[in-house]
């Protein structure tokens, strides 16, 4: 999920890049290393996928509770696109849509009285002088008291994973479920499987994921869409023992309904992106991940990542697969981005450690 977006006119009138362009840029990149999850058009709609440009604004709009509009020429602040965003954000915030949303201006050599009302009487910043304040501003902005934290591996109990079933029992109703003794025989075979996520005031477990390396054999039969995952067993995990490419299966990502649209997926999504990354300085790699989606949000999380649909399965459900290394799956948050970037250097250097024949 986005939480700034960032506005700027991309080309001037005879279809170069415009000098808003180079300056949003550089803000991009400046926020992206301090930690937020930016939307600048010219990258993520790159790393998103093109399909429909109208619906990834939009949905970057909606999820952002920052805007910033850069400007080096006050003509800039009426080019269609630029004022479309700003004039949408700024309803929404009038509309008690986006109570907390915060719209700003980033501006170069632009006399701020001559803009059109609805920027003129907001926070400008700057360009040449101005980011400092304009990131402790965000601070105080996205400054939060920590309301989760990770749990994984030796910090797991048995508990943890019967809540986790449990979670399983409200998110997937009606489903089959795996007993909690099975789950512990699997983190046994491999503790690197579970991450959980657990509300602080309470030790609640109220989301988790849980992934693990397989052997080829099982991999191929959950590819096949006849065989039921909760019929995997300890021996079809592989361990984390030996350097090399490994194929994965990623059996969920289960939030509790009552924490969905927090920060729990980002948080999730990020710590294995984390682990990801630990993996490979072992020189431990994912090369192919693989996912059996049995419900509309699991499609939805799987199309996001970019996972391709591969068959219907006998249970139905839907098979989605992505090839990790090299890296084809979409950045979604800046965890992602750096996990992406490590993969493509990897196989540049060592194609020869990916190679399925």
């Amino acid at each position: 999920m986005f939480e700034i977006f960032i506005s700027y006119k991309h080309t001037d009138n005879d279809g170069s890049l415009s000098e808003d362009y180079y300056c949003a840029k550089k803000l991009y990149t400046k926020l992206e290393k301090a930690g937020y999850s930016v939307f600048f058009s010219d990258r993520s709609i790159q790393e998103m996928g093109e399909s429909d440009f109208d619906k990834l604004i939009d949905k970057a709009l909606d999820e952002c509770k920052v805007m910033i509009v850069v400007l080096t020429d006050v003509k800039q602040a009426e080019s269609k696109w630029v004022s479309d965003e700003y004039e949408s954000f700024h309803k929404d915030i009038k509309n008690n849509i986006k109570p907390d949303g915060r719209l700003f201006t980033y501006t170069k050599g632009v006399n701020t009285n001559e803009l059109p009302r609805k920027l003129r009487n907001v926070q400008n910043y700057e360009i040449e002088n101005g980011y400092n304040d304009l990131a402790e501003s965000l601070k105080n902005i996205f400054k939060k008291e920590k309301r989760f934290r990770i749990k994984e591996k030796s910090e797991i109990t048995f508990e943890d994973i019967e809540a986790a079933v449990e979670l399983d029992g409200v998110v997937f109703s009606g489903m089959e479920h795996v007993d909690p003794k099975e789950c512990l025989k699997w983190f046994n075979q491999n503790p690197y499987i579970y991450l959980f996520a657990e509300e602080i005031s309470t030790n609640r477990i109220v989301a988790y994921t849980n992934t693990a390396p397989v052997t080829d054999e099982c991999y191929e039969m959950i590819k096949s869409g006849t065989f039921l995952t909760t019929n995997i067993t300890d021996d079809m995990l592989l361990t984390y023992d030996m350097p090399g490419a490994y194929n994965l299966y990623f059996f969920s990502v289960v939030i509790a309904p009552e924490f969905r649209n927090t920060e729990l997926l980002n948080m999730l999504i990020g710590a294995l992106a984390k682990r990801f990354k630990e993996l490979a300085d072992q020189e431990k790699y994912v090369r192919r991940m693989i996912a059996d989606a049995v419900t509309i949000d699991g499609e939805h999380f799987c199309e996001l990542f970019r996972m391709k649909k591969i068959t219907s399965s006998t249970h139905e459900s839907k098979l989605y697969e992505i090839k990790m290394i090299p890296p084809e799956f979409r950045v979604i948050n800046p965890s992602i981005k750096e996990l992406k970037d490590l993969y493509k250097q990897v196989y540049e250097e060592k194609p020869y450690l990916f190679d399925e024949d």
